[in-house]
């Protein structure tokens, strides 16, 4: 392939006796481990006062196929790495997934029409082509392939797998994490959050929960491949992040409908994304506690913000001072902070005068609110000085001011 990024593939391959490999150092079986193979380098790029350069004028992604898929040490230019990335990382794991190093057996095969080159690693062994060519390789298979460019591989290694027991989720106190992985892998771990490497804790047994939240990292190393990192967070003071779970949103009458129920269909949530919501409408003025269950009172069941389960108690509480519309949320492992949207279309239409410890309201129906959301209705006539909510039976409301 010349500069240009013409097709004479015949300067590709040099002459080892009787045996074509790739051109240069590398060609050399007492050599080419110690030869470094590279397109281009800081040198090759840089300016030259004659405005020529050294630098590799042709395709880039061509140029680096041959190069990896040969022996010796190769190194790609930075400038060829954001140009091709894409490309030249799938020739690299192609390299890795079937041994080859800097002292592989590689032969050059095929010069005229298209580049080939056959190279045995320690686990596979690969052939590249560049140019046009048509077939792929008999008992070979196609590993990846750019314009004018395939890696086909036979044999060759593969990532490990990792799999983690439970998935996350309630374990309780001393519950037990299993980790697995593919025969000949070693599986390391963290539990600070940092993503696992070899030199992480290795693991070797059942891992003991003792601590709510604690989030496990796990991967598996075999040689110089890796599985994707296992992510899961463990509860022990309750939690579920079981799918299409069932549950409920469990509270005082005027929210709920029905009080403290752990199970009232009516109050069944609904999965939306990855949470579970549940809207109520049209909720009076006033203080509304609640909680979410999944149909029992019974641990990990019910949870609130903290994700803790304990019974009816220690409930979440929001204050209303108008009708409003309020959805319920629960990730799964705790509740979230709800959505309010106050009701303003209802009108006002009553006249409100306060004084003496009294709000006099035009509309015979009505109740008054502090602050705090508690209803002191029945305490109107002999009210302390201060603010307060009126609302009316159609939910309209309005901050009345005593003094």
């Amino acid at each position: 392939m010349t500069g240009g990024g013409g097709s004479d593939y015949s300067k590709l391959g040099w002459k080892d006796g009787s045996i074509l490999r790739p051109a240069g150092l590398v060609h050399n079986p007492g050599m080419r481990q110690y030869a470094v193979t590279f397109v281009d380098n800081h040198d090759t790029s840089s300016p030259h006062p004659d405005g020529a350069g050294w630098e590799y004028k042709g395709d880039k992604a061509k140029a680096n196929a041959i190069m990896l898929a040969a022996p010796g040490i190769p190194c790609v230019f930075w400038r060829d790495w954001v140009a091709v990335k894409a490309d030249i990382k799938k020739m690299i794991a192609a390299r890795k997934k079937v041994g080859l190093n800097s002292n592989s057996d590689v032969r050059v095969t095929n010069t005229s029409g298209y580049y080939e080159s056959h190279g045995v690693g320690t686990t596979g062994e690969l052939i590249c082509r560049v140019g046009s060519w048509s077939g792929t390789p008999s008992g070979f298979t196609l590993e990846c392939s750019g314009t004018g460019w395939a890696y086909y591989t036979k044999g060759g290694s593969t990532a490990p797998t990792i799999t983690v027991s439970p998935q996350g989720g309630y374990v309780g106190v001393n519950g037990k994490v299993t980790i697995t992985a593919s025969t000949g892998s070693t599986i390391y771990y963290t539990t600070n959050g940092t993503n696992p490497t070899s030199s992480s804790t290795q693991y070797t047994g059942q891992i003991t929960i003792t601590t709510n939240n604690t989030r496990i990292k796990a991967i598996a190393i075999k040689g110089d491949e890796s599985s994707a990192i296992a992510d899961y967070t463990f509860l022990t003071d309750g939690g579920s992040v079981e799918p299409g779970g069932d549950y409920y949103v469990a509270g005082n009458l005027e929210l709920c409908g029905v009080a403290w129920d752990a199970s009232a269909a009516a109050n069944k949530m609904t999965k939306v994304g990855s949470i579970w919501e549940k809207t109520y409408t049209n909720v009076p003025v006033g203080t509304h506690t609640y909680k979410v269950t999944d149909g029992t009172w019974n641990a990990p069941s019910p949870w609130n913000q903290q994700g803790t389960a304990s019974g009816e108690g220690n409930h979440e509480e929001i204050i209303l001072t108008q009708t409003s519309t309020v959805t319920i949320k629960f990730d799964g492992t705790k509740v979230l902070v709800p959505v309010v949207t106050g009701i303003r279309d209802a009108e006002f239409d009553a006249s409100v005068v306060a004084v003496s410890g009294t709000i006099f309201v035009s509309d015979q129906d009505f109740s008054v609110f502090n602050l705090t959301g508690v209803n002191v209705t029945e305490q109107n006539g002999n009210l302390p000085n201060g603010v307060y909510v009126v609302r009316l039976a159609n939910g309209a409301a309005k901050v009345v001011g005593l003094r």
